[in-house]
Formats: C-alpha cells, sequence, structure tokens
C-alpha cells in the first residue's frame, strides 16, 4: 500500500512539475515577445537629426533642402493642392512599438511646412513631435529629443 502511494505521489509530482515547466516556458516566451514588440526603431535617412531639421527653413529651395537632409526615400505629390510636393525622410517600420516620420512639403519648390511625427503603438496612433508653417510658425513637442537622433 505504501509502495502504490509512494508511486501515484512521484506520477502526480512528475505531472504537476511538467506543467510548471510548460506555464514558465509558455510566460517566458510571451514576456520576451512583449519586450520585442515593445522596442522603438528607426528607418530615417542618414542626415536626418535634430539639428538639422531645424536647419531647414521656410522658403528654401528642394535643393536646399536636399543639401542639409540629403536625399529624401520619396518625392510625391503634395497634400496641399496644385503644385505641391512632399519629400519623405522616413519610413515606416514594421513590428517597431513607435518610429519616427518626417516630411518636407514644397510649393513651387520651396519649402512651406516641415512636420515631424511619432507614430506609437505600431502605428496605430501619432503624435506631432515638430512643425515649421506658415500659419503655425514653429512648435515642437517634449518627445522631440527622444523621437529624432540629436546629431
Amino acid at each position: 500500500m505504501k509502495a502504490a502511494f509512494t508511486s501515484t505521489l512521484k506520477m502526480y509530482v512528475g505531472h504537476r512539475m511538467k506543467k510548471i515547466i510548460i506555464a514558465l516556458f509558455i510566460i517566458g516566451s510571451l514576456v520576451a515577445l512583449a519586450l520585442l514588440l515593445s522596442r522603438g526603431g528607426s528607418n530615417l535617412c542618414p542626415h536626418v537629426t535634430i539639428k538639422n531639421i531645424k536647419r531647414v527653413q521656410l522658403g528654401m529651395t528642394k535643393q536646399e533642402v536636399i543639401s542639409i537632409l540629403g536625399e529624401p526615400y520619396s518625392v510625391g505629390p503634395g497634400i496641399y493642392g496644385c503644385n505641391t510636393l512632399e519629400m519623405t525622410y522616413s519610413q515606416p517600420v514594421k513590428f517597431a512599438r513607435w518610429y519616427p516620420m518626417l516630411w518636407v512639403h514644397l510649393r513651387s519648390n520651396v519649402v512651406m511646412e516641415v512636420y515631424g511625427k511619432r507614430y506609437v503603438d505600431w502605428g496605430l496612433d501619432d503624435v506631432g513631435v515638430y512643425s515649421l508653417s506658415l500659419n503655425q510658425k514653429q512648435w515642437e513637442a517634449q518627445d522631440l529629443d527622444s523621437t529624432f537622433p540629436k546629431d
């Protein structure tokens, strides 16, 4: 009787220990995945820094902007109507919890707006961090320093 009890107890403890190990493995995997997915990322053109973003001024030509920020990832039709262009200096980062985006808007090939955002929650939301425009002048958010590289 004692041997049967001991055997049953060992089997129960062994089975329970196996469940605990599996549960710990699953929890550890979920924690590792959460940490991986909570990181920020960046896919900016090489010369995009806070210092260089602030060097871009209203009225500068497209070529002057390129001499400061370098070639953009893309140039396309602007969102402000006819004769406008949008220079995009960043790209979305897949699986990053947050990432920066920067656009320079031109009308007749001169700067009319510079706008930087911090996309958060895997791109589901965004926060403006920098703007230079004719109607709002210049403003920057506290998150600017943690969104774009300084130098």
